[in-house]
């Protein structure tokens, strides 16, 4: 078995420190004398070992004697427990483990291969099929794992032994962590927990919760790289912050480094690699999809007929969460969501209609769960989605940005939401022309610019919108009131009152069964009007006063 970082000058330096390994020759439990060393890392060294019972050559990792390093016990100590858990024929077999002097020690299975980042150093490539099955088998060591309550948190090609150039193990469950085990740290010697490289845009977040998407974000990564030569964004943009290409970044489409991976393949990355959590696929349904059936042996026909059939399940999905989220059955209605919006990621792409419409309903969901933050991050990401594919004209987008603006105006944060309200505004606009719904989305809009102290930018657009509406709908209609007093309010905050109270005082002589009323509000007429002459009459005052010093 080979690890990273087997270097003499790092042995040397450990040496220096008083931080040597066991020596070749060291008999450990009686029963395994070790080897040459196959490699080291800042924690331990892996190795070769012979195993006096059966004869079999082990791989032997021992633990680095540090009298003050109780965080990397617990850490070796969690590495033993996840190995002995995830034991599958894709992952690196735990066989035995003990203590010798003050040192622990873990007996692995001995894998005669190379890792996954020394070949890509080397350029080796594989081909389509050999690619897929290896990728399958890492699915299936995942999945198992997972299975488990394991997180493996560091799945990179260093971590990924290649044996007779065709068969992957997964290996180095070092950092790993059970779900639901807050006690394990989230920091290691050089800082954040994992490789930057390949770790997934929420776990760059102060307090990230660790979740086996995560995992798979990172298993994404490996496969874009085993695919094109290439990494998804570290080795193609050197001088890039990482963490904001893993959150914010699209990695070159894989078509276009290389011609011959197959459309279903394709969807699968892209799936892997999507920015939120919940739009990838679990490792179980990865490896389904990478089975042989659809993309190994019977090609891309069978391909297409399996993605139909989850394709179809997911139409039958979508309808029974929006069933439970109508019956409020909220909790149930969100898992179910999100299932689908892996699927149609998988399916039909990140940025296909229905996969948006999917995560609209699961931020609605969000929502109604009273999880109003969760729900307007999600919302704004659908809403940068549209921008980017559709535009903002369609009615699938305007309906995000809407439900965005008023989530953002519902907690108060007014001037986070105007810049979607004009949005709104300006799509209406130049999609409906001088209409009722353009008018409407007009209001709205000058509605916040008041709330967010623009009176003078909330008068100009809604002098248009109250010309408008009394030109359509009548000067008596209740929105053209409403406008008109909306308008009256910015006009007297502007320092106009007079033009507020020309808005105002023919609005006196309509009977008490008149819309207006209704809509003043909790500001009755004559009250506004006596605001805005007091406003009149301090305005004179002012120009008295500032006159009289002049004399």
């Amino acid at each position: 078995m080979c690890a990273r970082g087997c270097t003499p000058r790092g042995a040397e330096e450990r040496k220096r420190r008083g931080e040597a390994g066991m020596q070749q020759g060291t008999v450990l439990g009686g029963r395994y004398t070790l080897g040459r060393l196959l490699g080291n890392g800042g924690m331990g060294e892996v190795r070769q070992a012979v195993d006096g019972g059966t004869g079999d050559t082990v791989a032997v990792k021992t633990m680095l004697p540090r009298v003050d390093d109780a965080e990397g016990a617990k850490r070796f100590a969690r590495e033993m427990q996840a190995m002995g858990r995830a034991n599958s024929r894709y992952v690196v077999g735990l066989l035995d483990s003990g203590i010798h002097g003050d040192s622990a020690y873990l007996v692995m299975e001995y894998v005669d291969g190379r890792s996954l980042d020394r070949l890509l150093a080397d350029r080796r490539s594989w081909s389509v099929p050999e690619t897929t099955l290896m990728l399958w088998q890492l699915a299936k060591g995942l999945a198992h794992a997972h299975s488990h309550g394991i997180l493996h948190r560091d799945v990179k090609p260093a971590n990924i032994m290649i044996v007779d150039e065709k068969e992957a193990k997964l290996c180095d469950f070092g950092i790993a962590k059970f779900l639901g085990d807050h006690s394990a740290t989230d920091l290691t010697g050089t800082g954040v927990v994992g490789t930057p490289a390949y770790l997934a845009p929420e776990r760059w977040a102060p307090g990230a919760v660790d979740t086996t998407l995560s995992d798979m974000y990172a298993f994404g990564c490996v496969a874009y790289e085993l695919l094109t030569g290439q990494h998804v964004f570290a080795r193609e943009r050197p001088g890039g912050d990482l963490g904001e290409l893993h959150a914010h970044a699209r990695p070159r489409p894989l078509h276009t480094l290389r011609a011959d991976i197959p459309h279903a393949l394709q969807r699968l990355v892209e799936a892997l690699l999507a920015k939120q959590p919940e739009a990838r696929p679990s490792a179980d349904f990865t490896a389904a999809v990478l089975e042989m059936p659809p993309l190994r042996a019977l090609g891309e026909s069978r391909a297409a007929k399996r993605l139909r059939e989850h394709a179809a399940e997911s139409e039958r999905q979508a309808a029974a969460a929006d069933g439970l989220r109508r019956s409020g059955s909220l909790e149930e209605a969100l898992r179910e969501y999100r299932t689908i919006v892996r699927r149609r990621t998988l399916m039909r792409g990140p940025d296909d209609d229905s996969t948006l419409r999917a995560r609209q309903a699961m931020a609605d969901c969000l929502w109604a769960m009273q999880e109003a933050e969760d729900s307007i991050r999600l919302c704004r990401e659908i809403a940068a989605d549209w921008a980017r594919t559709l535009g903002d004209t369609g009615a699938d987008a305007i309906a995000t940005l809407q439900a965005l603006a008023y989530r953002l105006g519902f907690v108060g944060r007014h001037a986070e939401a105007l810049e979607f309200l004009e949005r709104i505004a300006r799509a209406r606009a130049e999609t409906r022309g001088d209409s009722p719904v353009t008018f409407t989305a007009e209001h709205h809009w000058a509605d916040c610019l008041l709330k967010c102290g623009r009176p003078g930018d909330a008068a100009t657009v809604l002098r248009r919108v109250v010309t408008g509406r009394a030109q359509m709908l009548g000067t008596d209609d209740a929105e053209t009131l409403r406008s008109t007093l909306l308008l009256a309010d910015a006009l007297v905050a502007c320092g106009e009152p007079g033009e507020a109270l020309d808005l105002l005082r023919p609005l006196e002589s309509r009977g008490p069964e008149s819309p207006v009323h209704t809509e003043a509000g909790p500001r009755p007429l004559p009250e506004r009007i006596a605001a805005a002459e007091r406003t009149a009459h301090r305005g004179r005052g002012f120009f008295r006063r500032k006159g009289a010093r002049r004399g």
